[in-house]
């Protein structure tokens, strides 16, 4: 009796470590998943927030941008300094969205000057990646900027919709984008696709700079300052079973470093 009672005690902690062991390992599974998920998630938000208003060179708001409201298409305005970023969601006790517009930082430029209103000649169209009738591209030299609808493709020569003016060779073309990261159905989206799982809460706050002045101060909607945001705080919270993990990051704006 003693020996079998003796076993089982001998059982029972084995059991226990056993048991805990494991726990142990799962664990630390979650918070490795984790860690990486939110490595991730952060690395991809703060590319795009980076290039919030990126249009190939110089302070956006110092460019003149032709893509404004009108009866030529696209219409209406796609690109100045005032929506290069915006909260789209900011009620309080709900994960916040935001929404980047710029230019993608891959490009090419023209490789020779527009010989009308509709045909760029591009040095390399394969940069983009595929394009398509219907896509957006984003010219700029430095002085002005515009979008242009593409109507067809053929090797490097790209027929769009009619510009406003004829760019010179050397211009930038860069595939136009507007991005929006927002949580929904416990996942971090980037344009309605998950990036990663888990996802419990996103609060983010834009840091204002005055002009030639550093951040002054940060606000979780710039509604009417959006031309101020020099940089973006991030707050990213991911659960894996039990491991629940934050996550922050501040990102200045490339183009509008002070």
């Amino acid at each position: 009796m003693v020996a079998q009672a003796l076993g089982l005690l001998v059982l029972l902690a084995l059991m226990t470590v056993w048991s805990s062991s494991r726990a142990s390992h799962r664990h630390q599974q979650s918070l490795a998943a984790v860690q990486e998920a939110g490595r991730i998630a952060l690395a991809l938000m703060a590319r795009d927030v980076r290039m919030a208003g990126f249009a190939g060179c110089g302070h956006t708001a110092l460019l003149n941008h032709l893509s404004v409201p009108s009866a030529r298409p696209p219409s209406p305005a796609l690109f100045h300094d005032g929506i290069a970023i915006a909260a789209t969601d900011h009620s309080p006790g709900t994960s916040d969205a935001i929404t980047i517009i710029g230019g993608s930082p891959e490009s090419t430029w023209l490789a020779a000057p527009m010989p009308d209103e509709q045909t760029l000649l591009l040095a390399s169209a394969q940069v983009l990646g595929r394009l398509s009738p219907g896509d957006l591209l984003l010219l700029s030299d430095c002085v002005q900027t515009e979008v242009v609808r593409v109507q067809a493709v053929a090797g490097d020569m790209v027929t769009v919709a009619t510009a406003h003016r004829r760019f010179a060779a050397g211009t930038e073309v860069m595939r136009y984008q507007q991005v929006q990261y927002r949580v929904e159905g416990g996942e971090l989206r980037r344009n309605g696709t998950a990036i990663v799982s888990g996802a419990e809460d996103l609060q983010i706050q834009y840091g204002l700079a005055g002009p030639g002045q550093p951040v002054r101060r940060y606000v979780s909607d710039p509604a009417g300052a959006t031309a101020d945001v020099a940089a973006v705080r991030l707050a990213l919270v991911l659960r894996d079973g039990e491991v629940v993990h934050p996550f922050a990051s501040t990102v200045a704006l490339r183009n509008r470093a002070r």
